[in-house]
Formats: C-alpha cells, structure tokens, sequence
C-alpha cells in the first residue's frame, strides 16, 4: 500500500501541478467530506487498478478554479490541464481505463508544486454527478531547438464549491500503475 499522492505536505512558493491520480467517477469509492465540505477523506477506489497516474511533463500542467456569480450560490469551473509526452498522450487514448474516463468523466487527486492535495471532481453537494470530462486536447510541436512536443489534456468541472482538501491518510490503495 502506498499514498495516492506522493510527497510531504510542505507548502512552497511554486505554481503548477506536480502529480495528479485519475479514475472514472463511478469508481471513486467512499469519499467522505467533514461539515464544510472544504476537506475530504477517501478510504478508497472501487477498484485500484482503475487508476491513471499519467506521466507529466515538469512544469507544463496546471490546475486553476474561477469563481463567477455574486448572488445565490456561485459557479466554480475547475480546470485541470495535463501537459503530458505525445506518446504517453497516444497511450492514454488507448487504454480501458482511459475510456472509462473520457465516456463517465474522472475524479482527480492533484497534488499541486505548492504542496496542496486536492480531490477535483467531486464534492460534497454533488458527489460524483460532476465530475471532470474530458474538454479538449492540444498538440504543439513547440517552436524552438529546446522546445518539446506536448499535447495537453483539458478537463473541466463545474460545481458550486472549490475543490475540497484531500486529508493525509496513513494508507491507501495501490495505485503505482504509472499508465498514462
């Protein structure tokens, strides 16, 4: 058993995502938020093996949350950006898991370069009814000697809260696969 989100939960002053676990929403397990609904705890996935941990590309993927509507309850978009190597993109369109994904959209666990674990997809009002789908995706060849190929995965979710902060737990489900 390992942690679904590796590394400490030491802040740093950086931007970005350093590791996100993806699984289709009908196999997010039990996930159980406290009385806010800002934290969340997950005992587990349904099945472990329905787990992407996509290779990303360091410092190219990102996760932003805009906020929109000033009476009633708001409009929070969730955007989760994955910069990931084209033939781990080619993967990715090729696996089971993946298409589970793409057809029931996807919980994430993200752990941002900052050190924040968050559960995006999910949530305390909406369970799993709005969880990320699959926008679009980009390739660019890049445009220098230096430049690399990437194609990025955009998933969006909408909800009427911020993505909750995932608790640390002692341990968890396998999910080591390291499909893309």
């Amino acid at each position: 058993m390992e942690r679904l989100l590796s590394g400490a939960s030491v802040r740093k002053p950086a931007g970005g995502v350093a590791e996100v676990v993806l699984t289709p929403a009908s196999n997010a397990g039990d996930v159980r938020f406290d009385d806010s609904g800002g934290r969340c705890r997950i005992s587990g996935f349904a099945d472990p093996t329905r787990c992407l941990r996509p290779p990303l590309v360091e410092g190219r993927s990102s996760y932003e949350e805009q906020t929109q509507g000033s009476a009633g309850a708001p409009l929070v978009s969730h955007i989760l950006t994955l910069a990931l190597d084209p033939h781990d993109a080619a993967a990715f369109r090729n696996d089971s898991t993946a298409e589970a994904i793409r057809n029931e959209g996807a919980v994430a666990l993200v752990r941002t370069e900052s050190g924040r674990r968050l559960c995006v997809g999910c949530s305390s009002r909406f369970g799993t009814e709005q969880p990320l789908r699959l926008l679009g995706t980009d390739y660019a060849s890049g445009c220098g000697l230096c430049d690399r190929p990437l194609t990025l995965l955009r998933l969006h979710s909408a909800d009427t809260a911020p993505a909750a902060e995932l608790e640390e737990q002692e341990t968890q489900p396998d999910t080591t696969e390291n499909r893309p």
